[in-house]
């Protein structure tokens, strides 16, 4: 629905864009993760154990800031 309407765009700020950019890295991070399980499976894990302590949690930083920009919808 926001696709169709472009004056939506318009009027919206720029939270809508920073919210926007959230959600595309967090489906990169998606990627990411999916590939990081194959290589899992493979048994060809190139990272330590440190990286994945660190990747997992930028899944729930990039929720807590999507959900912040959701509901406050801040001027930036």
């Amino acid at each position: 629905a926001m696709l169709i309407n472009p004056g939506f765009f318009l009027g919206a700020g720029p939270w809508l864009y920073w919210k926007l950019v959230l959600v595309v890295v967090l489906t990169g991070m998606h990627v990411a993760m999916m590939r990081w399980r194959r290589g899992f499976a493979l048994d060809c894990n190139p990272h330590s154990q440190r990286f994945f302590r660190f990747a997992n949690e930028v899944p729930t930083l990039l929720m807590i800031g999507i959900v912040i920009l959701i509901i406050v919808r801040p001027v930036l």
